[in-house]
């Protein structure tokens, strides 16, 4: 049974958000469009996005959206550890190219 706080939380939820229980989902229509819109913002400053340690239910909203055409498995990681690894692999590859 829901108490009176759940109920007035679930009044106040922001449009495209659902509660169930604790937990909050955004719907798959609006998450697709708001990293799609991240996504571009940050490309257009000069910023790559990466997404790591994604719960089931993110990762799958993200490989049904045209977001994983442009990252794809390469911009996705299990862990945090794993995309800092990576983006030190990156660094390192850049530096061991720069001339100077």
């Amino acid at each position: 049974m829901a108490t009176q706080e759940n109920k007035i939380l679930m009044n106040q939820a922001p449009q495209g958000i659902h509660r169930e229980g604790t937990a909050e989902i955004l719907s798959l229509a609006r998450t697709s469009k708001l990293l799609m819109g991240a996504e571009e913002k940050l490309r257009e400053a000069g910023i790559t996005l990466w997404l790591a340690a994604l719960n089931p239910r993110a990762l799958e909203v993200v490989k049904k959206s045209q977001l994983f055409a442009i990252l794809g498995y390469e911009r996705l990681f299990f862990n945090v550890e794993h995309a800092v690894q990576r983006y030190l692999e990156k660094s390192r590859e850049l530096l061991s190219k720069d001339p100077e």
